[in-house]
């Protein structure tokens, strides 16, 4: 897992979370559009590299995605 003071400083540096977090505190707090980490590859850890913004909702539809294919598998 990232250390906390570099998931900070990746956080505040990325424009994407600054994007996402108004969009959030513009929608009274929409927890569907709350940011949200993401893994890019699942088999990787929380690491730099690895990792993005997008919404709870998108993260949410991503891992039913996941556990469906695991499922069919």
């Amino acid at each position: 897992i990232l250390p906390r003071e570099l998931f900070y400083a990746f956080s505040l540096s990325d424009p994407k979370f600054h994007e996402l977090y108004e969009n959030w505190v513009l929608s009274n707090y929409e927890r569907r559009l709350s940011p949200s980490i993401d893994r890019i590859d699942t088999s990787k850890g929380y690491i730099l590299g690895n990792i993005r913004w997008i919404t709870h909702s998108e993260n949410s539809k991503l891992g039913n995605m996941s556990k469906n294919k695991r499922i069919m598998v």
